[in-house]
């Protein structure tokens, strides 16, 4: 019981049936169609591994019910990992609790964590962390249900008053709980406040009276300036001055909300994400003319800065090492990426080339 078939979702499906399952996957649009869909396939267990919507009560009255939620013990919300990231965790993990009449607080069937990399976005966490986690815990869930059924496991019941149980209840999170403050500010906090909104929906910020939402933040050991002042530009991204340094700004979202854009609802233009100079630019109206291109070329820099390639050279092994924001490969970093190639071929003394990509490989 879904409210999307993401990744997530068709990996748990395919888990299922290769255990041995027999798996229907239902979308929880309404009530009345869960319930059909109860009534028709009769499931022994319902496995919701990515679900926004309240289970409701006439479902796990009838069927026992298991929420994948990506937080600790204890921990329960709509933001979880929102609120680990800004919150600077250093450990998270991934629970399967079950369904009752409040959010998030069922008995536990199985748990699974993990280390929380520095500098990691939501997105990455999600996507490699919290997923993995999930598979391996609906797996060990599914084996409890069936020794539960025998009467050889018993769930665990949260006391969540106890000062041993790691995770506490968590509102969800609003843009005021993430506003950056330049004048105050470090690198450090405005690239953990970015991580913790990445995919969505962004941290808001205003250029020139003008909203956006921030992505892919960077800190920067070359460059300093006053705060939020634009530093320089490089493919696409910009750099602002913090109070402690500077930091890179690969992509932004023109906000759409009549209250953000200052123009009618009916009228906003849907803006997507897009490289921040193009949001700066083309959207916003700023002109970025006497802003220079910071080139940081191919080698690795020995300092803190943005480069989604580089080349690294390791005895007769060459790596090309790539980080696209979210994997979406435009033309003009596949021509970069392919220089970079030709590049690593040309070293004569090189015998094997390696390419990798951190995060999501590539969208292209």
């Amino acid at each position: 019981l879904v409210s999307s078939y993401n990744g997530l979702t068709q990996a748990t499906h395919l888990l299922l049936q290769k255990l041995g399952h027999t798996v229907t996957v239902e979308f929880a649009t309404n009530e009345a169609l869960i319930l059909d869909a109860l009534t028709a396939f009769r499931p022994d267990l319902v496995i919701c591994s990515f679900l926004k919507e309240f289970v409701p009560v006439a479902v796990f009255e009838q069927c026992k019910v298991f929420i994948v939620h990506p937080g600790v013990i204890g921990d329960r919300g709509p933001s979880s990992l929102d609120w680990a990231l800004l919150q600077g965790k250093k450990e998270w993990g991934t629970v399967v609790v079950e369904a009752c009449e409040k959010f998030d607080e069922g008995p536990v069937w199985a748990f699974r964590g993990y280390e929380v990399p520095q500098g990691i976005t939501k997105s990455r966490l999600y996507n490699e962390f919290h997923s993995k986690a999930a598979l391996e815990a609906v797996q060990e869930a599914v084996v409890n249900f069936r020794a539960a059924r025998r009467g050889a496991f018993e769930p665990a019941i949260v006391d969540f008053d106890s000062p041993q149980v790691p995770g506490r209840k968590m509102p969800l999170m609003k843009q005021a709980d993430c506003t950056i403050d330049w004048a105050m500010d470090t690198t450090a906090d405005i690239v953990r406040k970015v991580a913790s909104r990445d995919g969505q929906p962004g941290v808001l910020d205003v250029f020139e009276g003008k909203t956006v939402y921030l992505y892919g933040a960077h800190p920067d050991g070359f460059l300093t300036g006053a705060p939020k002042t634009i530093l320089a530009t490089r493919h696409g991204a910009v750099c602002l001055g913090t109070v402690d340094g500077a930091v890179w700004i690969t992509h932004m979202r023109a906000s759409k909300l009549r209250q953000d854009s200052g123009g009618p609802a009916g009228s906003a233009p849907k803006f997507c994400k897009l490289p921040a100079v193009r949001v700066l630019s083309e959207q916003l109206g700023l002109s970025l003319e006497c802003v220079g291109e910071s080139h940081a070329g191919l080698a690795l820099a020995p300092r803190e800065t943005w480069q989604d390639i580089v080349y690294v050279k390791r005895g007769e092994v060459g790596f090309v090492l790539f980080q696209i924001y979210n994997g979406a490969c435009s033309v003009e970093i596949s021509q970069r990426l392919t220089a970079c190639l030709r590049h690593a071929k040309a070293q004569m003394d090189t015998e094997v080339i390696v390419v990798a990509g951190g995060g999501v490989l590539t969208n292209h």
